[in-house]
């Protein structure tokens, strides 16, 4: 298999872990304020500048983006992305 399909795979469990991983909206807050917000004050700023047209797309292009930004683990990774792709539309 080659390396770009692996790491599809991987982004797309990712996104329906985060999905599914039971997290409330309070809970992904809390993890985007204890992680981000000291740089990124605004999450709406944010969310509205995800790149995608649908809710899988902008989900793998921030999973990724936050893998190699500041090493956020997986399961903080997951609840902010879970957060700011829930403020985007569907």
């Amino acid at each position: 298999m080659s390396g770009k399909f692996l790491r599809q795979g991987a982004l797309m469990v990712l996104a329906f872990t985060a999905q599914g991983a039971g997290n409330n909206f309070a809970e992904c807050a809390a993890t985007f304020k204890a992680h981000c917000s000291k740089c990124h004050p605004r999450a709406s700023t944010l969310a509205r500048n995800l790149k995608g047209g649908t809710r899988g797309e902008r989900t793998a292009f921030l999973s990724e983006l936050l893998e190699s930004h500041h090493g956020v683990d997986p399961i903080d990774r997951a609840a902010i992305t879970e957060y700011l792709v829930g403020q985007t539309a569907p």
